[in-house]
């Protein structure tokens, strides 16, 4: 169950980046082909008019951050969102295990949303990736299958019970 806190920032985010020619998707599930148990969920993933695939991760407190949850990165663009409090307050850390320097480093772009407010901010730009041809079906794939659930859980199966 999410918190409160990551449905605002998922909410900010969401609007923040929703534009014209770009389709998004919430909790888009990625599978490996090669490995048929080796399942992936990103937070938010997008697709615009260009065929440039963003996917976002959303961390709301250091413990979900450092937990053994995969991040997942497969787009051409990756994003690890954090509220503007975790942000600063991993900043002003000065510890060898921040992980916010092997963002920096490995060109993972970093968003911060200021909670209440619901400012977004690019603190850090994200570098683009070589997404293999494969892995781009996959993660277009991935998308639609995630987007189709949504709708069916949305549209036909709102209201029931199992």
């Amino acid at each position: 169950m999410k918190t409160q806190e990551t449905l605002d920032v998922e909410y900010f985010l969401i609007k923040g980046v929703a534009k014209k020619g770009t389709y998004g998707c919430k909790e888009v599930t990625l599978r490996h082909t090669a490995y048929d148990n080796a399942i992936e969920r990103v937070d938010y993933a997008t697709i615009n008019n260009y065929g440039e695939i963003r996917c976002y991760e959303i961390k709301v407190s250091k413990s979900d951050l450092m937990s053994s949850n995969k991040l997942s990165y497969w787009g051409d663009y990756n994003y690890l969102v954090l509220t503007k409090k975790l942000f600063d307050e991993l900043n002003e850390s000065a510890s060898k295990n921040n992980p916010l320097d092997k963002s920096y480093w490995s060109g993972i772009g970093i968003i911060t949303i200021d909670l209440p407010s619901g400012t977004v901010k690019h603190e850090n730009n994200a570098r683009k990736k070589q997404v293999s041809l494969t892995g781009r079906i996959q993660v277009l794939e991935s998308i639609a299958k995630s987007a189709c659930k949504q709708v069916e859980n949305y549209c036909y199966l709102k209201g029931e019970t199992k």
